[in-house]
């Protein structure tokens, strides 16, 4: 893929935030760390903000057990299976900064793809939202996948090339996701479930000048 352009943070790159952990490094957040099973079960919505803090901190290195305690103080204002609402209350509460959210089924695909890409190139990274009772897969950079229902996630870069392609953090790992897959399957009210093209969208921290 010698021609393909590729968007990631300006500070951290292709490596994300690294989480030292004694069985190796996480790419980014996993919730399986929580010692609440709520939160294992359902705090992806924690993860996605701490990531998104240690970026605002430029913060692209450390030890996963101070990343939890990152972690657990979020859960002190964001409960667990969060909606989107309430995630956006949470993280305004915790970090003071606002955030815009954009569900599939009021964007266009480009310019949506335009929003992620500037987001970051800002050094914010967006968070992903997919809600699709149907279920989506989401390609681990190893082989395989994971097929997801509701679930918040990072987005830590974009690939453009013959296929435009976002590179994701979850559960400590590297994904990737088929961005205009994602958009098709997920934009529709009726033809996918109801709900999925509100529920699933992208979330992105507002500029200090509140410009998006």
């Amino acid at each position: 893929m010698s021609d393909r352009k590729a968007v990631f943070l300006p500070d951290c790159g292709e490596s994300f935030i690294s989480l030292h952990t004694p069985n190796g490094t996480l790419y980014g957040g996993d919730q399986s760390c929580f010692d609440s099973k709520s939160y294992r079960d359902y705090g992806c919505g924690v993860i996605a903000a701490a990531n998104m803090i240690m970026c605002m901190r430029s913060q692209y290195s450390a030890e996963n057990s101070d990343y939890m305690k990152l972690a657990d103080s979020i859960c002190r204002v964001m409960p667990p299976d969060a909606d989107g609402l309430r995630w956006i209350s949470a993280f305004r509460k915790f970090t003071g900064r606002h955030t815009a959210y954009y569900p599939l089924r009021f964007i266009s695909r480009n310019a949506l793809l335009d929003i992620i890409v500037r987001s970051l190139s800002d050094g914010l990274p967006p968070m992903i939202s997919v809600y699709n009772p149907h279920g989506f897969p989401i390609e681990h950079e190893c082989g395989g996948s994971e097929r997801i229902k509701a679930h918040y996630m990072t987005v830590t870069g974009v690939i453009l090339g013959e296929k435009r392609t976002l590179v994701i953090s979850s559960w400590g790992k590297k994904y990737y996701i088929d961005y205009d897959v994602f958009y098709n399957n997920n934009r529709f009210l009726l033809r996918r479930g109801i709900g999925c093209g509100i529920g699933s969208g992208i979330f992105v921290v507002k500029r200090k000048d509140n410009k998006k």
